[in-house]
């Protein structure tokens, strides 16, 4: 039977989710150091525990992120020595993952580069499934876990067309297990 959080405990958890938020690349050293700094008096180790506990870690480059794979082919650059003077002269896809309460949210966007405008955009809602859910609170953590491809043609292709977009979410969904709503 889990034993119930303190009310130390957790104005401590609230105030360390604050300072994530307000500065989300500092890490359990820092955030010890900066609590320690507001009259907090906790170590690094406390810290990290809870950071654990409440799935939050610094946004900092990992160790061997820079570092490609020798079988991998390394596409070039092709804006480099663009310039980009007119609208619909290059168009710029993104996707941002955003977490709800009870799964995630992808969010992808189509904007020309030049004007700024969005072109297109769509949500796609992600349920993580319920067995999933009683398992990982089983197991004392709710961990979010995404894959997400990148893809790089050899040769120059046109924008996506709208609707290829909203295809590219769905195969997104279903390959994360999720359901669409």
């Amino acid at each position: 039977m889990p034993k119930p959080v303190s009310e130390a405990e957790l104005a401590l958890m609230r105030r360390i989710d604050e300072l994530h938020l307000e500065h989300p690349f500092m890490g359990s050293r820092m955030l010890s150091r900066h609590l320690r700094r507001d009259g907090i008096e906790v170590g690094r180790r406390h810290v990290r525990t809870l950071m654990l506990r409440m799935g939050i870690e610094a946004l900092a480059p990992q160790p061997g992120t820079r570092k490609r794979h020798p079988g991998h082919k390394v596409y070039p650059y092709l804006l480099r020595n663009l310039k980009i003077l007119r609208a619909n002269q290059v168009w710029a896809l993104d996707t941002t993952y955003i977490p709800i309460a009870r799964g995630f949210v992808y969010l992808t966007a189509v904007v020309d580069v030049a004007s700024r405008k969005v072109l297109a955009q769509r949500q796609v809602r992600v349920r993580v499934p319920k067995g999933l859910r009683r398992r990982q609170r089983r197991a004392g953590r709710y961990r979010q876990v995404h894959r997400l491809v990148q893809h790089a043609q050899a040769a120059f292709a046109p924008p996506p067309e709208p609707h290829a977009v909203a295809g590219l979410l769905r195969r997104i969904a279903k390959a994360s297990g999720g359901r669409i709503e």
